[in-house]
């Protein structure tokens, strides 16, 4: 480390970042040809392109899913803030069927 930066002016950027897709797309293209590969990401590409790219509010739980233990980790964050709930199921309604001759009728598996 030689100094530290002043992070005044500097906001942290996340992924994804959303972009309207041919004009980026067509950036990606134009810089694929030109051979610029030094981008970091979409919004440096926009940035080069001259597409606005703006400052939009995120949250931290809003994390980039790359690599199986990201995906991993989501998995705990939600299973650990969801609550939990019994797999109890109710229904209410109702059925009308045409009944043949017979002794009784099966529902479910149930004789009645």
């Amino acid at each position: 480390i030689e100094e530290t930066v002043s992070r005044a002016g500097l906001h942290a950027a996340q992924t994804p970042q959303g972009f309207p897709f041919w004009p980026l797309l067509a950036a990606h293209e134009k810089a694929h040809h030109l051979g610029k590969s030094e981008f970091t990401d979409d919004a440096a590409i926009a940035e080069w392109a001259h597409i606005p790219v703006k400052i939009v509010q995120g949250s931290p739980d809003n994390i980039k899913l790359t690599w199986a233990r990201d995906i991993a980790m989501a998995d705990q964050r939600l299973s650990n803030a969801l609550p939990r709930f019994p797999d109890i199921r109710i229904g209410n309604g109702y059925d009308v069927h045409a009944f043949e001759a017979g002794d009784h009728v099966t529902l479910c598996g149930v004789t009645i």
